[in-house]
């Protein structure tokens, strides 16, 4: 931890120490580890529909599950009307998909994976 502290800003090391050690210990609670698994469940969603090979079959509902997941959608409380102002102002799913695409395969060609 010291590599993240600077020299002369006692307080805010101070506060920066205090602050990690809170954030370690509520990842010991229930909330921190049912926080945890709402990461990695939702990290395997993403994973698995915005996917290449799965991006042609993606669906309007696949498409709404990812919107509704994330967590600047949180400040909607009509996620519905949300997802559909989303597919609206880009011209539809089919623009999604191609956009997703295009940007997966970039991706991928910019990491040098081949598959």
């Amino acid at each position: 931890m010291s590599h993240l502290l600077c020299k002369g800003h006692e307080s805010m090391n101070a506060k920066l120490g205090s602050l990690i050690s809170e954030f370690q210990k509520f990842l010991k609670t229930d909330e921190g580890e049912k926080w945890k698994r709402e990461i990695i469940d939702r990290k395997k969603l993403y994973q698995k529909i915005l996917n290449i090979t799965h991006i042609d079959n993606l669906t309007t509902e696949e498409f709404s599950q990812i919107i509704k997941s994330l967590w600047a959608s949180n400040i909607w409380t009509n996620k519905d009307w949300l997802v559909q102002k989303i597919l609206e102002e880009n011209g539809g799913l089919i623009n999604i998909r191609n956009a997703l695409r295009e940007f997966l395969d970039l991706k991928r060609r910019l990491l040098g994976d081949e598959r």
